[in-house]
């Protein structure tokens, strides 16, 4: 039988960087070699950052070369289950996949409903301004639209508001589902399955129980909104409203942007006005250097 020949590794010379570096020690000044030692330190402080963090870590320190660097080796917990070969964009993330199906009968659009046939969004301060521009499309569009189409649009605008106020008002103190639900004003079984989907619970001195949010559940929530932002608007996001995105979340837009690569998004950073500046396109496209999953157990 034959067996397959393994080549020995090949010493590779040194790069340009090692080369540099060599210099530096041996005879650059104390400026320049403490500078070295802090981007060390940087690089040290992205990979302890683990998986779950380590696109977040990155973007606040503003290095889209730190960010290419970092290996997403756990990239299934940021994400829903998804179908990564279907050609129909609105199966790639099917939302049962994000709120079971049992449960999105409990999601209502009544409230957003009512303020669409009264034309009261535009400048509610209430409202998130993504949210308000996903109304103004779908009070144009409803004259065309099926009746449950609207009804569920307006239930996935709903559900896509309660999860930006979990992301923004993440420091929110939550002792219970009844709490998270009060927050948000959401029902009860959709506030329950939210808390144990993006928070953790913590033992407090008193020995009470607090739901808190980790770094790994900052960036799986900022992956559903991203994601559910493109499936209320057709999985194709405006440059007018893609820009509304970053000031109701309160972050750069740059970390934004990176978490709508993550779910595998297409961004054309040329886009100006009505131009599409985010789309998905199906089969789904994983960024390059990222492993990818295989099938999920839902959640």
């Amino acid at each position: 039988d034959e067996t397959d020949e393994v080549d020995e590794p090949v010493a590779a010379a040194p790069s340009y960087a090692a080369t540099k570096r060599m210099l530096v020690d041996d005879f650059g000044s104390k400026k320049r070699k403490r500078a070295l030692r802090a981007a060390d330190m940087n690089m040290v402080d992205i990979v302890k950052a683990g998986s779950a963090g380590a696109i977040q870590h990155a973007l606040n320190a503003g290095s889209e070369a730190q960010i290419k660097a970092v290996s997403v080796s756990n990239r299934p917990d940021y994400l829903p289950e998804y179908n990564a070969t279907t050609t129909d964009r609105s199966q790639v993330y099917p939302i049962e996949n994000i709120v079971p199906a049992d449960l999105i009968a409990c999601l209502s659009g009544k409230a957003l409903g009512a303020r669409v046939k009264a034309n009261n969004f535009s400048n509610d301060p209430a409202i998130y301004k993504f949210i308000a521009h996903g109304l103004s499309s779908l009070r144009q569009e409803k004259s065309g639209m099926a009746r449950d189409v609207f009804r569920q649009r307006l239930r996935y605008l709903t559900l896509l508001g309660y999860l930006m106020d979990m992301y923004v008002h993440n420091k929110t103190r939550v002792l219970s589902a009844s709490d998270l639900a009060a927050s948000l004003s959401a029902p009860e079984p959709i506030a329950e399955h939210l808390l144990f989907r993006f928070r953790e619970e913590k033992v407090v001195d008193s020995g009470r129980v607090q739901y808190v949010t980790s770094g790994a559940n900052r960036v799986a929530l900022l992956c559903h909104i991203c994601i559910l932002a493109l499936t209320v608007s057709d999985f194709s996001i405006p440059k007018t409203a893609f820009d509304l995105l970053p000031a109701d979340l309160q972050i750069l837009p740059d970390l934004l942007s990176s978490h709508f690569q993550q779910i595998g998004a297409v961004m054309n950073r040329k886009a100006s006005g009505i131009q599409v500046a985010v789309s998905l396109s199906a089969p789904l496209s994983l960024p390059s250097g990222a492993r990818r999953p295989g099938r999920r157990v839902k959640k």
